[in-house]
């Protein structure tokens, strides 16, 4: 064989040796993207994995830390009911027109049994603005218009959102508001119990009739501040001075089955002992129910059906058992069902709300 034909033969064995290599070469390429990329989604399941564990792990300390606390400090359990820590930090309860209210908004303190108590005056929206700094900022409320005295729920302040947007509508509707901080909340000084914030509430009344004894004054109370209302209208009761009505807002029948039914229980109902050592406690406390039986001034309960913090239930049964157990010559107890989807705390934007309010004072 010539040369010619060797070196040609052997190019050609040499380039099927290359030829056959390469399919060889390209799978171990794509193998080894498969490889690094079940490698890459393998790590990030790791990740999520660990990360869920913490998650979980974090969240069953917590559970435990809850439940022990609840068990072992009565403390605690007070905080629950109250929340008065809770607050914004940045906000400035001197300054009500921050919150959105008129310049006509009067921020003042009263005397209280443990303290200074803060409070708002948000005058009628018909008041004209006062211009002489000297001048008497509570004077309007000589002028015969209806006055509401508000006791708000638990958490947070007087200037709470949906709080400031009830006496906005009722400043529109011509009414003078009086609304304040029970003791430990925003700018009050004390510490809350029961009787503290009946105390407070009698406080704010006795004040308001320092400086209107003739206006026609009514009690507006939401949610735990329904409670405070309805101790406040028994010793007006009790006294032979009842208000000239009040208006229960969401409110319960008593604080033990407003617990019982609330939804931050729910995980903690299936532990032993729990009634007993946690909500038993707070059995007698706010007995709503049994202080309406000495109310005998006119009653208005409002609670939306879609209630989900206290239970529309809850104000159905206060209605029914303040009913019977009223003495006969009571005023008359009216029970409004709200189905606006408005909650626990958005009742103030209902557009029957006026309607029924007006009413409630034309009634009397």
């Amino acid at each position: 064989m010539s040369e010619g034909v060797k070196r040609r033969t052997k190019r050609t064995s040499d380039n099927q040796s290359h030829e056959g290599k390469e399919p060889k070469d390209g799978f171990n390429k794509k193998d080894q993207q498969r490889s690094l990329v079940s490698s890459l989604l393998l790590g990030i399941l790791s990740l999520i994995w660990f990360l869920v564990k913490i998650v979980l792990g974090t969240i069953l300390l917590l559970y435990i830390t809850c439940v022990i606390i609840m068990y072992s400090s009565p403390a605690a359990r007070e905080l629950l009911i109250y929340l008065h820590p809770m607050r914004n930090p940045f906000e400035n309860l001197s300054d009500p027109s921050s919150f959105g209210l008129s310049d006509n908004t009067v921020n003042f303190y009263i005397s209280g049994a443990a303290g200074k108590l803060g409070a708002w005056n948000v005058p009628g929206q018909h008041v004209a603005k006062i211009q002489d700094p000297k001048a008497d900022k509570h004077s309007h409320l000589k002028d015969g218009s209806p006055i509401f005295l508000y006791f708000h729920g638990n958490a947070y302040t007087r200037g709470t959102g949906h709080r400031t947007g009830l006496y906005k509508l009722l400043s529109s509707m011509g009414y003078h508001v009086i609304t304040i901080d029970y003791r430990g909340y925003g700018d009050s000084e004390g510490k809350p119990s029961e009787n503290g914030l009946i105390q407070d509430g009698m406080s704010a009344w006795r004040w308001v009739r320092s400086q209107s004894p003739e206006a026609p004054l009514y009690i507006w109370g939401h949610s735990l501040g329904s409670g405070v209302a309805g101790g406040v209208a028994k010793a007006l009761c009790d006294e032979g001075s009842p208000p000239s009505g009040i208006i229960l807002e969401a409110p319960f029948n008593n604080v033990w089955e407003g617990a019982v039914k609330h939804p931050i229980s729910v995980p903690f109902r299936f532990l032993p002992y729990f009634n007993e050592t946690v909500l038993d406690e707070v059995k007698e406390v706010f007995r709503t129910d049994k202080r309406l039986a000495d109310v005998y001034c006119p009653i208005l309960i409002l609670h939306d059906r879609d209630d989900e913090i206290i239970s529309f239930e809850l104000g159905k049964k206060l209605y029914e058992s303040a009913k019977i157990s009223r003495r006969p010559d009571a005023d008359p107890i009216k029970f409004v069902e709200l189905n606006g989807h408005h909650g626990h705390k958005m009742i103030y934007q209902s557009e029957k709300l006026p309607g029924i309010v007006r009413d409630f004072i034309k009634a009397k």
